[in-house]
């Protein structure tokens, strides 16, 4: 009987704390001066919210008005300095691909390649 107690008190403990456990969803928000590319998905310029839970290799890139949204796998990269966080498109002619996140933290992720993307990098900042 006792031991049926503490368990029951250790599991209630476990519930209450686990939403507390959760780490936060990571959101930046940056404004795209141009239509890019991301996940094979064509975006129009705009402003985008940049959603990465903190353990899943999964960002959400989705506008400001929600109308469009794009899903990509990441890999994380090697910390840098701190300092702003920025996008780091490549560009093939006059298409450019989102390919690199970074935080002003110094954490960044890479994404995955679209089919078609090739070289030439631009960078935007992000607050």
């Amino acid at each position: 009987m006792q031991s049926t107690k503490i368990l029951m008190a250790a599991l209630a403990v476990a519930v209450v704390a686990a939403p507390g456990v959760q780490a936060a969803t990571v959101a930046r928000n940056v404004e795209v001066p141009f239509e890019f590319v991301v996940a094979d998905q064509q975006l129009p310029s705009g402003v985008y919210r940049i959603e990465q839970e903190p353990d899943a290799r999964m960002i959400t890139i989705v506008s400001e008005d929600s109308e469009h949204r794009a899903v990509v796998h990441s890999v994380p990269m090697a910390p840098c300095e701190k300092g702003k966080g920025m996008l780091v498109f490549s560009k093939s002619g006059e298409q450019r691909y989102l390919r690199t996140i970074r935080t002003g933290d110094g954490s960044g992720v890479s994404l995955l390649q679209a089919r078609q993307e090739q070289a030439d990098d631009t960078t935007v900042g992000m607050p």
